[in-house]
């Protein structure tokens, strides 16, 4: 036993040392996702950590899987050696790929929420905040996973086609989805020229009347009098004559018919 101990006394160092790393990583990932969710409550309460949570839960398996790729040295040929060093950078990369993706889009949606209740605060309009939040969005989130496929030999080609060829899939999108691009011009029409703006109460058709709550990438959100949400689609809605009852002047005119009876008295 001792001879076989002194034998592997460096791979079993070596494997103590991994384990150990494994366990400090996940105690200080830990800790700073409590300090973080800590922060983030204090200095926007009511603010959901769910993004916090799953940067948690990603890092935690990366050094598992990393931790495992590294003691799976102590157990392979020397020959395979190359292969899992290959694996361990790619598992590294796409843990770091992630986490930042993640970090970026929080970051992103807390700096355009906390903007926008500024400016409501400040009696400003926020629609062009609100609809620019959805495309950041989904540009980050776009962008990291890309960058994942980049990873992976066989699906590079996919990325760099996705990353260099825009235009041509465009067109691929436009024929393949029509209806949601219409969706989505006629969210940026509505930023662009204005005919509303979130907060405004207006009347598309007799069913239809209430304040705008919300425009989005594929529709307009409208509460009606009865407190429900009527959900638009942006080309739908670009369509439709609507009154805008808070655009101009707010005073309101309706034409009164009075009818004059005369009664004669006869002496």
């Amino acid at each position: 036993m001792i001879k076989l101990l002194e034998t592997h006394r460096q791979d079993i160092i070596y494997g103590i040392v991994v384990i150990i790393a494994v366990i400090v990583l996940r105690i200080l990932t830990n800790k700073l996702h409590y300090w973080l969710s800590k922060e983030k409550q204090s200095k926007f309460p009511g603010e959901p950590i769910q993004s916090l949570s799953l940067l948690k839960l990603i890092l935690n398996a990366l050094w598992i899987v990393l931790g495992l790729i590294a003691l799976s040295y102590l157990f392979v040929d020397e020959s395979h050696h190359n292969t899992l060093t290959d694996d361990f950078k790619t598992v590294l990369y796409i843990g770091i790929v992630l986490a930042l993706t993640i970090i970026a889009a929080t970051t992103s949606n807390i700096w355009f929420k906390h903007d926008i209740k500024k400016k409501i605060e400040s009696e400003h309009d926020p629609t062009s905040f609100k609809f620019l939040r959805y495309i950041v969005l989904i540009g980050i989130y776009f962008v990291g996973i890309l960058l994942c496929l980049l990873a992976f030999p066989s699906l590079k080609g996919v990325a760099q086609t996705a990353l260099g060829g825009a235009g041509v899939m465009a067109i691929i999108a436009g024929l393949a989805a029509q209806e949601a691009l219409a969706n989505i011009i006629g969210g940026l029409f509505i930023i662009t020229f204005k005919p509303f703006k979130i907060g405004d109460l207006v009347k598309v058709t007799d069913t239809m009347v209430g304040r705008v709550k919300d425009i989005t990438l594929r529709h307009t959100v409208i509460r009606n009098f009865e407190n429900k949400m009527i959900v638009i689609p942006n080309a739908i809605i670009n369509k439709e004559k609507l009154i805008n009852y808070d655009m101009g002047e707010l005073k309101c005119c309706e034409r009164l018919r009075l009818e004059y009876h005369m009664i004669v008295i006869s002496i």
